[in-house]
């Protein structure tokens, strides 16, 4: 079973920025076009005061690593101090109704995965993509399944197997979530032989209770999974991804490798509140673009398994788009959806 999800690329949109000109004069006060223009000028200053950068799950997961990375890459370039803030609950709905609230001024911004396109067709959102705007993407990464250091399972077969003889508890995130729908295929795909234990909070908590032999294994991004791998706490069965991590993760299989002919990724998008001024827009995603290509990030998202991916504004709106149709079939066949 190939999950039906596309990669989300989209052709290169050239974005034509106007060239402000002035014209002088005689006189010894403006016209009213000379008014406007100091006027754009004022607006054009942003930012100018703090930035506050929503991550709306718990932190030590995937999104609050990359986002805390990214503030602290971004805030020379704006010039302002950027405060990630975890708003963690329903895999990402409560960041977004908080999001939602703030005004579209540019100084509120969030951090999100694919399960944007699912919050709110399974209900746990009234909020979907577009009652915001998009500002970039800056990130794609597959997704794990791990077992604790001391577990009798080595591979994923042994997994299965061992599932068939009893369920086994598995945790992911909140039901709808990227992470959770990774799962749910990967479970389909044995014969629903795991147990699946959502956390509202994301992947951190179950990845933490993993380590600590609560649950029999976890799904999560291989940003979630690194911390305790590299402890000595977890090991990876495979993972959902096209090709091998030899980097990140040399020896493990993809699924696909397992036998199971499973690929699923989601990717990291920056959203703002609908109605935020397309030139302030233009600077958060200017200096998205600073981050994604920044030497630091891209060794960062490499060697911890996932990949740099920067989209702008308008790219990113369309991939979203295409993802939301994907997401609802998605959704719709595993029974989350009514028809």
């Amino acid at each position: 079973m190939r999950n039906p999800l596309p990669a989300l690329t989209a052709m290169v949109a050239t974005l034509a920025l106007a060239a402000c000109g002035s014209t002088a004069s005689g006189g010894s006060s403006g016209s009213p076009d000379d008014a406007d223009a100091t006027g754009e000028a004022a607006a054009d200053d942003f930012p100018t005061e703090r930035i506050e950068f929503i991550i709306p799950y718990d932190a030590g997961g995937g999104s609050d690593v990359t986002a805390r990375l990214v503030a602290r890459i971004i805030e020379p370039e704006l010039g302002v101090t950027v405060t990630p803030t975890n708003l963690p609950g329903g895999s990402g709905a409560i960041g977004l109704a908080k999001l939602h609230e703030a005004e579209p001024d540019g100084y509120t911004m969030m951090v999100i995965t694919s399960s944007l396109s699912a919050l709110k067709p399974i209900g746990t959102s009234e909020f979907g993509s577009e009652d915001f705007d998009t500002v970039a993407t800056i990130q794609a990464e597959p997704y794990g399944i791990a077992v604790p250091a001391d577990s009798p399972h080595q591979t994923f077969e042994d997994l299965v197997a061992a599932g068939e003889e009893s369920p086994l508890n598995v945790g992911t995130t909140a039901v709808g979530g990227n992470n959770f729908l990774a799962a749910t295929l990967v479970n389909d795909a044995v014969g629903n032989v795991f147990s699946l234990v959502p956390y509202d909070g994301g992947a951190a908590g179950a990845v933490t209770d993993t380590a600590g032999g609560t649950l029999d294994a976890t799904f999560a991004s291989p940003t979630e999974l690194r911390a305790q791998l590299d402890a000595g706490n977890i090991r990876v069965l495979a993972i959902t991804a096209e090709e091998p991590l030899e980097e990140a993760m040399p020896g493990v299989p993809t699924f696909t490798e397992a036998g199971y002919d499973i690929v699923f990724e989601t990717v990291r998008v920056i959203l703002v509140p609908k109605g935020t001024p397309p030139e302030r827009i233009e600077v958060l995603e200017s200096a998205m673009k600073t981050a994604v290509e920044d030497p630091e990030f891209q060794e960062a998202m490499v060697s911890g398994g996932s990949a740099p991916r920067f989209l702008d504004s308008e790219e990113t709106r369309e991939a979203v788009t295409e993802q939301d149709e994907v997401y609802l079939k998605l959704l719709t066949d595993a029974g989350l959806v009514e028809q």
